[in-house]
């Protein structure tokens, strides 16, 4: 993150008289457009600190102005040097302030600041610095994570530099560079030397880890099967262990540092290829994790999905083809993760009930992305089942019934399920048309008139545009009810002070516990799924949930101060409480989504000073 905002500063900097989109900044750095409008969003908050001010025309796009070439000038080396003091941390046995001091020519005092960026920088990636007496600074996190993160540091840097930071010797090099060529030419792969700078980066970054005698200490690579690929994935990586001098006597844990590179070397040379097809021998360890998160579903969210082939097979191979991946705590950013929050609420949160199964297995959380691509399965399958929803429609006119016999005529001929109630005048009581789902109208309607009902208004020809207007209402129907007075109650918090995610959740849990809305064990769920499946869904904004025996209800807490939650800094959380196969759940989750993805709705939201200031725009929103 640290790099890549460093560069779109470059870019625009350079750049002072050019306007640039979000489309083009992104193809420049490689990055998805929602990714820049996160950055574009931090640096607006740098300004003053950047001198620098950033300035967006409507349909143009962004501009820089630079205020203070000194402090612009200070704002892009002290981004360096937070890198740079990461990588020494990360990378050195001993890191002392008074070294860093001496390395960045700052006296004690003076290093503050940036030791306060470097713990921001390595939370934001799930990392904790802390001092500790004759050692300096150290890092704590998961293995696998710290070598993510170290990868993320060095992508863009050249290998020369790249040699000397991992301390990678040469001659080294230039034999696992011989070996691997070899292994992929008898294979009949062809060299992608993208490719393999990715893994020789990331085997540089394990080596050094060893070295330091950081090695990877889970019991969570056992379920990986016999494939022969893999065992032969497993002696490759032994043998390029041995050229670098590492065996069991050298190495703690060598088996586990063995599996993991062989994971790495197949993540970077095979995939997409025919040898990384999964073997049906396999299948019944995926199956297993996708029928135990099924079971949970029905259980929980009383809809029984097991018995659908399509979505169980999908997501069985999904998780096959995806688990390696898994494990080594990568992602991949998903384009159609918002589309997914707002078109299917309830898909992407049953997605989070079987990355919750995944994440207990492996060890590591899924990230926010690698859900929603579970989640597409479940959308898919909510749209399968939503085309052959049979719906109910009630046909209404002014008060002759030529016109309404010729339009139902024209709807029974169109749309062979579409179940006619009846013909019915405005004049008619309202009650006669309640079992409809919809109605179909030749008048407009007021809100009164629709009682709270859907309604789409059309010709008794019924013309091509309006034949898209009501399926689209079909669709419509199907993802999302008008809210309603009698939705879940909603409570509302202000937490001050600083606080750690955890803390939060204990104090806000705590208080539903003592009040009788909650029960400990439901409490104790609350804090186990979180554990498991971090809960970020926007940029700012976090959904942690659980299931309860009480009536449901939402909680927004606004924060003083944002929180790390997983990997984004958040001001806002809303904790969702729901009964057991309460039909709200979904409705609610819909209208909640809907109001965060309008990203200037959203910002109004995170900018509130007060509790009252949430709770008025909220309430705004939900009466519109």
């Amino acid at each position: 993150m640290l790099k890549k905002k460093r560069k779109l500063v470059k870019i625009l900097s350079e750049s002072t008289e050019q306007l640039w989109n979000s489309e083009q900044l992104a193809g420049l750095l490689h990055t998805s457009q929602r990714t820049v409008l996160r950055y574009i969003k931090e640096l607006k908050e740098e300004e003053e600190k950047g001198g620098f001010k950033l300035y967006s025309q409507k349909g143009k796009g962004y501009c820089f102005e630079i205020v203070d070439r000194e402090r612009l000038r200070q704002y892009t080396v002290e981004n360096e040097e937070v890198r740079q003091i990461l990588l020494k941390i990360l990378l050195e046995r001993v890191s002392r302030l008074d070294d860093l001091a001496e390395m960045f020519h700052y006296s004690r005092s003076g290093m503050a600041g940036l030791i306060e960026q470097v713990t921001q920088e390595a939370e934001a990636h799930g990392l904790k610095l802390f001092g500790k007496p004759y050692v300096g600074f150290v890092v704590h996190g998961s293995e696998i994570h710290i070598r993510n993160y170290l990868y993320e540091l060095i992508k863009e840097t050249d290998w020369e530099q790249v040699e000397a930071i991992l301390k990678f010797p040469k001659q080294e090099r230039a034999a696992i560079r011989n070996f691997v060529e070899d292994k992929l030419e008898k294979k009949g792969v062809e060299k992608n030397t993208e490719r393999e700078v990715f893994f020789l980066k990331y085997f540089g970054i394990q080596l050094r880890r060893i070295q330091l005698g950081e090695t990877i200490c889970i019991g969570f690579f056992a379920n990986l099967g016999n494939e022969g690929h893999f065992q032969d994935d497993l002696c490759v990586a032994e043998t390029l262990l041995n050229i670098c001098g590492i065996d069991k006597q050298s190495a703690d844990n060598y088996e586990t540092e063995r599996i993991y590179l062989a994971l790495i070397y197949r993540q970077a040379f095979w995939q997409n290829g025919i040898v990384d097809k999964v073997d049906e021998r396999d299948l019944g360890f995926y199956q297993e994790l996708v029928e135990t998160a099924l079971l949970k579903i029905r259980k929980d969210y009383h809809m029984d999905l097991l018995e659908d082939e399509t979505l169980t097979n999908g997501l069985i191979l999904h998780v096959a083809s995806s688990y390696r991946k898994y494990l080594l705590g990568m992602e991949e950013e998903n384009y159609f993760h918002n589309n997914m929050l707002v078109t299917y609420p309830t898909a992407y949160y049953f997605a989070m009930e079987l990355a919750g199964v995944i994440s207990n297995q492996i060890g590591l959380p899924l990230s926010k992305y690698e859900v929603s691509f579970l989640g597409m399965h479940f959308a898919s399958f909510l749209e399968r089942n939503l085309q052959n929803h049979s719906w109910k429609a009630a046909i209404i006119c002014m008060s002759g019934f030529g016109t309404a016999q010729l339009l139902q005529s024209r709807l029974k001929n169109l749309y062979g399920d579409l179940e006619i109630t009846g013909l019915y005048s405005l004049d008619d009581e309202e009650a006669r048309w309640q079992e409809a789902d919809l109605l179909i109208t030749t008048v407009p309607l007021t809100e009164a008139e629709a009682s709270g009902k859907a309604w789409v208004q059309v010709s008794p020809l019924l013309t091509l545009e309006e034949q898209i207007s009501l399926e689209n209402m079909f669709k419509r129907l199907g993802r999302r009810r008008r809210w309603q007075e009698n939705g879940v109650p909603k409570y509302f918090h202000y937490l001050g002070g600083k606080l750690r995610k955890r803390d939060i959740l204990e104090q806000i849990c705590d208080s539903y516990v003592e009040l009788g809305r909650i029960s400990l064990e439901e409490k104790a769920g609350i804090m186990e799924r979180e554990s498991l499946v971090s809960t970020e869904i926007l940029d700012g904004v976090a959904m942690p949930h659980g299931l309860i025996q009480k009536e449901s209800f939402l909680t927004f807490i606004l924060l003083e101060h944002p929180v790390m939650w997983g990997r984004t800094r958040v001001r806002l959380v809303i904790l969702g409480c729901f009964h057991r196969g309460d039909e709200r759940m979904k409705q609610e989750l819909e209208h909640i989504f809907q109001m965060l993805l309008n990203e200037e709705r959203k910002e109004e939201l995170l900018s509130c000073k007060t509790i009252s200031q949430l709770e008025e725009r909220i309430s705004e929103y939900y009466k519109k």
